[in-house]
């Protein structure tokens, strides 16, 4: 779906709104997925076990005997958000939101300051990918990107697990006039997929070099970027390409949990 042009999709906000008997063309339409206020999963829970069909996960509802912190910027952000909203309580989840391109040395500092302090069991960091995307350039990610894994302690009296998590992918046919915004022209789904590359090795050539610390770091096993490719009809709001409403971000979050757990 990234590409520059003019869609001639019909948008509809709402499946309410969709009704192509009133346009008398023979057009697509791209109804939304789900009412950002109201959810209703599609999953199948048994008692706290959610089952999708192919494996038996903990219910994202569970009470976890860890804690949790997601750091990046509003997409990550309104994930953990939304993870809060679902369980009621923000007792065992810290949400940390951080805006602009990590070129903004004060940005940098700002995440690194995050990471480096960080006392949750399993942290969960996605620094400014969409910001990059869209902002940034893709030489200057990578060496910033490297100092941010620098910041990263070895080792401390409890274990903690870091995992980078891949930026979710962008939808430009949502946006609609995409190729006239002067700020958001460069955002696409291919300078996501290179950000993420980059991002993945780096932290891959980390974790070899930290062989033997009691502070693990990988990537998250969950492909959110890839889960997200079939999400264009699920935005937060109308014309926006890089954020998700309730049924993404539960989707996502309850593959990251099944992982986790």
């Amino acid at each position: 779906s990234s590409f520059r042009g003019s869609p001639t999709f019909h948008r509809a906000w709402d499946w309410t709104d969709f009704d192509p008997s009133t346009d008398g063309t023979n057009a697509d339409w791209l109804v939304r997925r789900s009412h950002e206020l109201k959810w209703v999963s599609s999953a199948h829970y048994e008692g706290d076990i959610l089952n999708d069909g192919t494996r038996s996960c903990p219910s994202t509802l569970r009470e976890r005997d860890y804690n949790i912190v997601f750091i990046g910027d509003s997409q990550p952000f309104y994930m953990c958000q939304h993870l809060k909203w679902e369980l009621e309580s923000s007792r065992n989840v810290r949400c940390v939101q951080i805006k602009q391109t990590l070129g903004n040395e004060t940005t940098l500092q700002a995440y690194a300051n995050e990471l480096k302090n960080a006392t949750e069991n399993v942290v969960i960091f996605n620094p400014s990918g969409l910001w990059e995307a869209a902002y940034g350039s893709i030489d200057k990610f990578r060496a910033n990107f490297q100092r941010l894994l620098d910041h990263i302690p070895s080792g401390r009296k409890h274990h903690q697990s870091f995992f980078f998590a891949p930026t979710t992918a962008v939808h430009p046919i949502v946006y609609g006039n995409l190729t006239n915004d002067d700020r958001k022209w460069s955002m696409t789904q291919a300078r996501v997929r290179e950000i993420n590359t980059i991002a993945k090795q780096l932290v891959l050539d980390e974790t070899k070099r930290r062989v033997g610390d009691t502070i693990t770091l990988r990537v998250l096993p969950t492909p959110i970027d890839a889960l997200s490719l079939n999400s264009e009809d699920d935005p937060k709001s109308p014309g926006d390409m890089r954020h998700f409403g309730n049924a993404t971000n539960e989707m996502l979050l309850e593959a990251i949990l099944c992982d986790l757990d």
